[in-house]
């Protein structure tokens, strides 16, 4: 089967190579940047398209361009006419909804989306096996999208239009809200005049012991610290010294904390007065 490409960013790379090595022929790249476009071609025996008329041989056409530019190139191929009428058309923004696709599914295109819900790194080929991957579109594409998720090793998740937004915001939590953390305890840590690379060094093992209870545990029974025993009295200490040193942090803090509070009170049995004390300092 013959797949063009669109966008030789990190995304693009890595399904493109996954896909040569299933076997499909990747008959075109195309990206802003000709040297990744370049490279990329090179990697799955491919060629480089400047004009989008090799995309005319392509049964299928993934645009992995970052989602502001998507429309952009369905726009440019409508208006350049390259696309066959039934091609397919595929998208792979986790935010995007299929109105992107607008113009090529007037000109006869059969649109869909396919979203690895998965973090990649630059220059690191990720592997996709295992992979959740979020799919939408018309009928024929939907069929198309599964069959491709399970030749890639991947696993299904359909996602309904309407609420596309709710899925990508639980993928930015997971995520990059992850990270946002990461920085506010180094912020914490560095108050003590830990240098922040020491300090990551010292965090990591606690975030991946976590990780590991959560894999084993599911969130509420993987909850350790002070909230999960209803020490309150440590959580006090903690609020004490985020106001005095590191103020910034301390909405965040309490916001997380009352968040803590709920997801605790599932599983630990923590007392009516500790639970009561807990809210009352978190306020």
């Amino acid at each position: 089967m013959n797949v063009a490409i669109i966008g030789a960013g990190k995304v693009g790379t890595v399904l493109a190579t996954a896909l040569y090595q299933l076997g499909y022929h990747i008959s075109s790249v195309s990206s802003n940047s000709m040297a990744s476009a370049e490279k990329l071609a090179k990697v799955v025996n491919s060629v480089v398209s400047t004009d989008f008329l090799a995309i005319s041989e392509a049964e299928i056409v993934f645009i992995t361009t970052n989602d502001a530019n998507i429309k952009k190139v369905a726009t440019i191929l409508a208006q350049k006419n390259v696309l066959q009428k039934n091609q397919f058309v595929f998208h792979c923004s986790g935010a995007a909804d299929l109105s992107v696709l607008a113009p090529v599914q007037k000109q006869g295109a059969l649109i869909g989306s396919i979203h690895p819900l998965q973090s990649f790194a630059e220059n690191q080929l990720t592997s996709l096996q295992g992979v959740y991957m979020a799919i939408n579109g018309v009928a024929e594409s939907l069929v198309v999208a599964k069959k491709i998720v399970r030749e890639l090793g991947g696993k299904i998740l359909v996602i309904p239009e309407e609420k596309r937004a709710l899925y990508h915001a639980a993928a930015t939590i997971a995520s990059n809200y992850l990270v946002t953390l990461m920085q506010s305890s180094l912020t914490l840590l560095t108050a003590l005049d830990i240098a922040e690379e020491e300090a990551f060094l010292a965090l990591l093992p606690l975030v991946l012991g976590s990780l590991n209870n959560i894999k084993h545990k599911g969130c509420a029974k993987g909850l350790t610290g002070p909230i999960a025993r209803g020490d309150y009295k440590t959580v006090r200490a903690h609020l004490t010294m985020i106001q005095q040193f590191v103020p910034q942090e301390l909405e965040l803090y309490k916001v997380l904390g009352r968040k803590t509070v709920q997801l605790s009170q599932r599983v630990n049995n923590i007392s009516k007065e500790n639970y009561e004390q807990l809210q009352l300092a978190l306020e």
